[in-house]
């Protein structure tokens, strides 16, 4: 141990503190850029198992999905790259895991990437609010695209939006502050 003291007693007390300093800046940063990794796998995963109820019940029109919140909450606490890279991998891979892969799922996408953007302008204590102000107009402009565009049944695309929507509902009104704390 006195050889380890000796060599940091040869060095000027501002260079080891200057050190100290950087060590410690860098460690956070890699902390909170393997943070953002998680939370962005964590979304992945949890919107990939939501999923699985389509290939059970496929004619039941119901929309569970997390990615409006995961990529708001990324895009909020971590940064544009991780709020986009929830909304893309979370719902492509959600749809290519459950054989659900068609034109519509690359516009749905494209809305993600949208609430991602969004999520920007954003102030983290709005998080909640603005969330379901998003997932509404989200669905409202996914709703439109999909009922004039590809013509989906009435019917259905309205039981996918108001699904959508009180589930969304649920996540921002019940989860968001917890989700902001603990992230």
């Amino acid at each position: 141990m006195k050889k380890y003291w000796d060599y940091f007693r040869k060095y000027d007390p501002t260079f080891l503190i200057v050190v100290l300093v950087l060590g410690l800046l860098l460690l956070i940063l890699l902390f909170s850029f393997l943070k953002a990794i998680f939370v962005v796998i964590f979304f992945v995963l949890i919107n990939i198992l939501l999923r699985f109820y389509k290939r059970i019940i496929p004619s039941i029109p119901l929309e569970f999905e997390v990615i409006t919140f995961g990529s708001l909450l990324c895009t909020i606490q971590y940064d544009i790259k991780a709020g986009i890279a929830v909304a893309i991998l979370g719902s492509l891979l959600a749809d290519i895991a459950n054989g659900t892969i068609n034109p519509g799922n690359f516009v749905m996408t494209a809305g993600y990437i949208g609430v991602a953007i969004l999520g920007v302008f954003i102030p983290v204590t709005q998080f909640g609010l603005a969330g379901l102000y998003i997932t509404f107009f989200y669905n409202i402009v996914i709703w439109l695209i999909f009922h004039l565009l590809f013509h989906h049944d009435l019917f259905k695309n309205t039981a996918y939006s108001i699904t959508n929507l009180i589930f969304n509902y649920f996540l921002f009104t019940s989860l968001s502050a917890i989700a902001v704390l603990i992230l």
